[in-house]
């Protein structure tokens, strides 16, 4: 759709453009979600945005690389802007990170929603890593 509406659009810009519009389209979905406003803390969200980015980029590649070897076929390729030998993209550097955007402002949901369960870390990490697939 945006190749039509914007044909001579690098492809960086087709990614980012969605991301642009979707954030501040889905903030609201989560702060009535938790009923209440959701805190901001730089340290939180910078640890969940760096984590996440720099785990998934580390799993996929990994992941990819070991399932070749073991099954001689792959789980996937990027062809948009690839690296690691298609195993990953220059595009996780934005899909990523904002994968940790909505875990932190998901946990912040489920603290207001979930009242017991969240408070054990491996139950919220659990449910985060079935959530995110």
């Amino acid at each position: 759709m945006l190749n039509e509406l914007f044909p001579n659009l690098p492809d960086i810009f087709k990614v980012a453009l969605p991301f642009a519009v979707g954030i501040p389209l889905f903030f609201p979905l989560y702060w009535w979600g938790a009923k209440k406003q959701i805190k901001f803390n730089l340290y939180d969200f910078l640890l969940y945005t760096g984590a996440t980015y720099m785990g998934f980029v580390l799993l996929e590649a990994s992941f990819g690389l070991i399932h070749e070897m073991i099954f001689g076929n792959r789980l996937w390729e990027y062809r948009m802007l690839p690296n690691h030998h298609g195993y990953g993209s220059y595009l996780g550097i934005l899909m990523w990170p904002l994968y940790g955007v909505h875990v932190y402002w998901f946990k912040q949901v489920m603290q207001v929603r979930w009242k017991t369960p969240h408070e054990s870390p491996w139950i919220m990490g659990l449910f985060t890593a079935v959530e995110g697939l």
